[in-house]
């Protein structure tokens, strides 16, 4: 299992130095974690951590049994959670319903903007990018590539999960039948490709390739998310939405920082859009703020582009 390989990883340590200091209850005001200091290690905790290791065994549930209390089980994972929050998303449980064929398409929408939240992003909306597109095809196409590569190359399960609900947005949304006036049929095919990039990545991860049994888990990631994107691309529009109101989404995929500046920019950028320019102006108040160099709107977009690629993703 990925997750107990990072927390190994994370604190160059063996299981039973997990085992001795994160199942312990975490205490109101309790300090910082530390490794062999803070909570102190208590070495007579049976092993748990190697039943996850070896065996697969999920430990975000009541399975546990708590330390020196034998008729109360507690939840391993959240425990882990609270004191170590950056080991959350390497169990994968956000991306696991996509290897399992399970994934509504609300629940991928779901996924993009609690992921973007938490990462303080923004995709450029549609119909900013409708514009940019039509002015120039090739300087979006490029900013997307240094979107995706950012992603793919980042190597970690935030950016497999967000690439995944990428990829069944794109499927519901422009099958033939939803593609209206606007389709990109490149875009899928893009992001199916950074998908399967970004589960190689994580498994040649030194600190995974390294691991007993690394290459084989690695491997066995490897054919998940093939399988996944072979089901998004065949059955990802067959997703119903309860919702109904899904938003637009833009045929090419580019990521800023999430700033009134970049929000603004992209509202001044869509005014050249064929399709979308009346848009902006309905809101009076904020059409008269919007700056009219469009040329210079879209450089600021494009180092805006960069940077997020080059520097607001984690290491």
């Amino acid at each position: 299992m990925l997750w107990v390989r990072f927390l190994l990883h994370r604190f160059a340590c063996d299981l039973r130095a997990l085992d001795a200091q994160l199942p312990q209850p975490v205490r109101d005001g309790e300090s910082k974690f530390i490794l062999g200091v803070s909570p102190p290690p208590d070495f007579s905790i049976p092993e748990m951590f190697r039943r996850t290791f070896e065996l697969g065994k999920n430990p975000d549930g009541a399975y546990f049994v708590e330390p020196g209390r034998s008729k109360v089980k507690f939840n391993l994972f959240q425990r882990v959670v609270a004191r170590v929050p950056e080991s959350k998303h390497w169990l994968l449980a956000d991306a696991a319903p996509y290897f399992s064929d399970e994934t509504s398409v609300d629940q991928s929408a779901q996924n993009v903007s609690a992921l973007l939240t938490e990462r303080s992003m923004a995709l450029l909306s549609a119909e900013c990018v409708h514009a940019w597109r039509e002015h120039d095809a090739k300087g979006i196409a490029a900013a997307e590539r240094l979107s995706l590569h950012a992603l793919a190359t980042e190597a970690t399960p935030e950016a497999l999960t967000l690439l995944l609900s990428l990829l069944h947005l794109a499927v519901w949304h422009f099958l033939p039948a939803r593609q209206g006036d606007i389709a990109n049929p490149d875009l899928i095919d893009a992001l199916a490709d950074s998908c399967t990039q970004c589960a190689s990545f994580i498994g040649h991860l030194d600190w995974v390739q390294s691991s007993e049994q690394g290459p084989d888990l690695a491997h066995r990631l490897d054919i998940a998310v093939q399988g996944a994107v072979r089901w998004l691309r065949a059955s990802g529009h067959r997703s119903r939405s309860p919702r109904q109101s899904l938003h637009r989404l833009p045929t090419n995929i580019v990521l800023v920082r999430d700033t009134a500046e970049n929000q603004q920019r992209m509202r001044a950028l869509s005014l050249r859009s064929s399709l979308y320019w009346f848009e902006p102006m309905l809101d009076l108040d904020d059409y008269a703020e919007l700056p009219q160099d469009w040329a210079a709107v879209k450089r600021a977009l494009q180092l805006e582009a960069a940077a997020a690629a080059f520097g607001a993703y984690p290491a």
